[in-house]
């Protein structure tokens, strides 16, 4: 089933005509034609292909992948984006569907960050936090799915790269994979997992209840440039709600000059082409 699809996968991908779901069913329309004597059961496979697709093309993730709202991905990483991707639970996806979106995104970066590679490194280019993060690389990822997490492959190799990862959670239940690799380990009051947090923080046992008497602002914090772990303390700043006329207002403002900016970046854009040909 793995080979049909990526075979047909390959002939979307090389004509941009069928790069939509009416495209994907006629190309698989194409290869049953066109295979039916060679491969065994491929009628019964392509239904179970078009079965699983089927969670994507109508499903709750639907809106996800048309395209009057597609993503450019260039501008993606060039931004300061946030994508709340509980949005796809409330379009009525699980767990696993915010998953899937998240290393889709990730990908792209990890592709990017490999194309700039470790050549002259001069400190961080591309930052990337992660909230809640013991829900997208969990230390069982691996035994509940075969879905390889890109949060682990980014930690662990492309440091080098100018990426910084911040990963955020309520409990330490994140992979080794990541929290071998952290450079920086923090923690505020927590009452739970207290062996895991010394181990992390590099903290003595004898020293383990200073991490349930921590007063709002204070941390522990565990740098590689200090022997010891230290305690850290941040002022509360108060900061007053913005009303729902400011939240518009500000709103309505970043997308006039989001428009302009795409406006301008067309007529450079249209400009070189012109020139060039």
């Amino acid at each position: 089933m793995e080979n049909v699809l990526v075979e047909i996968l390959t002939k979307v991908c090389q004509d941009e005509k069928y790069q939509n779901w009416e495209g994907f069913e006629k190309l698989c329309k194409i290869y049953l034609k066109e295979n039916r004597n060679n491969i065994p059961m491929l009628n019964q496979t392509l239904i179970s292909i078009k079965n699983r697709i089927r969670r994507f093309s109508r499903g709750p993730l639907k809106a996800l992948f048309e395209e009057n709202h597609k993503i450019n991905i260039e501008e993606l990483f060039e931004r300061n984006v946030l994508l709340d991707l509980s949005s796809i639970i409330r379009l009525g996806g699980e767990k696993e569907d915010a998953l899937f979106f998240l290393n889709m995104v990730l990908k792209y970066l990890w592709d990017k960050n490999l194309m700039r590679g470790a050549n002259n490194f001069k400190g961080i280019k591309h930052l990337t936090i992660i909230e809640d993060a013991q829900y997208f690389a969990p230390q069982d990822l691996a035994k509940k799915s075969k879905i390889t997490s890109y949060l682990e492959d980014i930690a662990l190799l492309q440091r080098g790269t100018g990426e910084c990862l911040i990963t955020l959670a309520t409990r330490p239940d994140i992979s080794k994979e990541i929290l071998a690799n952290n450079g920086i380990v923090l923690t505020f009051k927590n009452h739970l997992e207290k062996d895991i947090m010394c181990e992390l923080l590099n903290l003595d046992n004898e020293n383990r209840n200073f991490l349930s008497i921590l007063e709002e602002g204070q941390c522990i914090i565990r740098v590689n440039s200090v022997k010891e772990p230290f305690l850290l303390e941040v002022p509360y700043i108060k900061k007053e709600s913005m009303t729902f006329k400011e939240i518009y207002r500000n709103n309505k403002y970043i997308l006039e000059k989001k428009s302009e900016h795409c406006d301008s970046y067309s007529k450079i854009k249209n400009k070189y082409q012109n020139n060039n040909n």
